[in-house]
């Protein structure tokens, strides 16, 4: 059984103030025009440049290039923000991302808002529009135009980038000489101790999803996150949904659970 339970639920608290963050792939933990998140990534996120062409919109909207170009989905899915379908012309979001592009104007990286009547945009509510660039997101999303969450002033993370972040601050003791700033799955997966699936909840617990590639033979992991004493998983899912802490843990959805050792924690 696991000791320093109270240490250990602090990991879960802390995460669940971040519940509502967007996730970008490269990101963690960092703000737009921001220097904060990881100290092994500060200022990696950053915002899009504006563009106002209904075909390839972007207001708003978080880039990371840490690995890769990627530009925030918004958690357009956790914030009811429609997908544009390029082949409906006449449909409302297509004609309706016309009207709301007009009530801006761009200078460079600068967008000024024109007057607009509050009660022809109300339904927009803080939505705005992006082509999704991104990486651990459904394909039909991918490319797409979206209208997601603004990203001025949320957090940004990653899986890895979530669990790296959240760890520091409650487990500072597991990064000596930052050892595990930017740790990548498969480190995680060395550095804690083997837990049954079905086993009670401890707060804190680490759940991995991966397999064995069969080309190479290779053990490959592709998702982290956390286990939460009342049986819910905390985590940096996807980019259309973000952090958050509304799924049931259910055993067989997880290939592997781990545990940090009590000596990592104050």
């Amino acid at each position: 059984m696991a000791g320093k339970l109270d240490a250990r639920q602090k990991v879960i608290d802390l995460a669940r103030t971040f519940n509502g963050s967007h996730y970008l792939w490269g990101s963690a933990g960092a703000t737009p025009g921001f220097q904060d998140g990881s100290p092994h990534r500060p200022g990696s996120v950053s915002l899009a440049r504006p563009s106002l062409d209904p075909h390839s919109p972007c207001l708003n909207a978080a880039q990371c290039s840490v690995s890769g170009y990627y530009v925030c989905a918004g958690r357009c899915v956790k914030a009811h923000g429609p997908i544009v379908q390029p082949s409906d012309l006449t449909g409302r979001w297509n004609l309706d991302l016309g009207d709301f592009l007009t009530t801006f104007r761009a200078e460079g990286w600068k967008v000024y808002m024109l007057g607009y009547a509050d009660e022809k945009r109300s339904y927009f509510l803080n939505l705005t529009p992006r082509v999704v660039i991104g990486s651990n997101i459904d394909e039909r999303y991918q490319g797409r135009i979206v209208w997601g969450e603004d990203c001025r002033w949320k957090r940004h993370f990653d899986c890895i980038g979530f669990i790296n972040y959240v760890f520091n601050k409650t487990a500072p003791n597991i990064y000596s000489k930052d050892k595990l700033w930017s740790a990548n799955i498969e480190q995680w997966v060395n550095s804690t101790q083997e837990v049954n699936l079905d086993s009670p909840a401890v707060p804190g617990d680490i759940l991995f999803r991966g397999g064995v590639n069969k080309k190479t033979g290779t053990m490959e992991y592709h998702h982290i996150a956390l286990l939460a004493e009342d049986n819910y998983v905390v985590q940096a899912e996807q980019a259309v949904t973000g952090v958050h802490d509304d799924s049931p843990y259910i055993a067989k959805e997880w290939d592997f659970r781990r545990r940090l050792g009590d000596q990592f924690f104050p």
